[in-house]
C-alpha cells in the first residue's frame, strides 16, 4: 500500500481521538481499572472499564491516585453520580490506585483480580521456584491450591479457605513475604467470591 508507518499512526490517532470525544460519560456499577505503558520507558495510562459490558469508559495519562480523582470530577461534571453510582471496582494491588479509590470513592467494594494477586505470589516465590527440586514442586502445588479461593460460592466460603490456605503456607513454608502480601490484600482477594 506504500503507507509509512508515521501516516498510518496519524490516521489511528486521529480517529481514535475522535472516538474518545464522542464517547458516553458514564459512571458504570461495576469498573475495571488498569495501567499500561504506551511505549517502553515509564509512560503510562490507565484504562477505565464496564466491568459487566466490558465497554471502555475512559483513558487517562499516568497511574497515581490523581488520575481516579480526575476520572471522578469529570463524572460529577457530566452530571453523574459516581460516589453513589459506582459500587465495585476491580484493580491491581496498586498503592496509587488503591488510595485513589478509598479517597474517591470510599462506598466502593475494591476487587483485587486473580491475576494479579498470582503474578505478585509467584514473584515472591521466584527464587524458590528457579532452583527446582522437590521443594519448589511443593510451593507450586501450594500456590496452585490458592485457585480454590475463586471457585467459592460466596465469601464466607473464601474467606475460610483462604484462612486454612494461609496457614497452610506457614505451616509448610518459610515464605513469609507470600502470607503478609495474602494477609494484606484478604479482603479485596475475598471480595472477588462476592462479586462474580
Amino acid at each position: 500500500y506504500h503507507l509509512y508507518p508515521q501516516r498510518v499512526e496519524t490516521l489511528y490517532d486521529q480517529y481514535t481521538r475522535q472516538a474518545y470525544l464522542l464517547r458516553e460519560v458514564k459512571a458504570a456499577q461495576s469498573i475495571m481499572i488498569d495501567e499500561t505503558s504506551t511505549r517502553k520507558g515509564h509512560n503510562y495510562i490507565t484504562t477505565f472499564w464496564d466491568a459487566n459490558s466490558k465497554q471502555l469508559l475512559d483513558i487517562r495519562t499516568g497511574r497515581s491516585s490523581q488520575v481516579i480523582q480526575k476520572y471522578v470530577e469529570e463524572l460529577e461534571q457530566e452530571g453523574q453520580r459516581p460516589k453513589e453510582t459506582i459500587e465495585q471496582i476491580v484493580s491491581d494491588m496498586s498503592p496509587a490506585f488503591i488510595k485513589g479509590i478509598t479517597e474517591q470513592l470510599p462506598q466502593a467494594q475494591i476487587t483485587f483480580d486473580r491475576f494479579h494477586i498470582v503474578q505478585l505470589i509467584y514473584r515472591h516465590a521466584d527464587k524458590i521456584l528457579r532452583k527446582g527440586g522437590s521443594y519448589a514442586d511443593e510451593v507450586r502445588q501450594q500456590i496452585k491450591a490458592l485457585d480454590r479461593v475463586w471457585e467459592q460460592q460466596n465469601s464466607e466460603q473464601a474467606a475460610a479457605y483462604l484462612c486454612f490456605w494461609i496457614d497452610r503456607m506457614e505451616e509448610l513454608f518459610d515464605l513469609p513475604k507470600i502470607t503478609k502480601s495474602i494477609r494484606r490484600y484478604f479482603d479485596g482477594i475475598v471480595q472477588f467470591a462476592t462479586n462474580r
